[in-house]
């Protein structure tokens, strides 16, 4: 197995584009591009990725 990092959701898309992962984990807070926006691109990309987001910015969770 191999492990790439980006360091943001640009980034993220283009490492996507390059290395065909399996599997996608990303934070929700990135600078550039949040991660959904960043998921919802390589979700168009490919159907089969896995994509896990998470954060650990507790105040990001409900606002809008």
């Amino acid at each position: 197995m191999k492990v790439w990092e980006a360091r943001n959701g640009s980034e993220a898309i283009e490492q996507t584009k390059a290395q065909k992962p399996d599997f996608v984990i990303m934070d929700l807070v990135m600078p550039n591009m949040n991660g959904v926006e960043a998921a919802s691109v390589i979700r168009s990309l490919s159907e089969k990725v896995h994509i896990i987001v998470f954060t650990l910015h507790s105040d990001v969770i409900g606002k809008g």
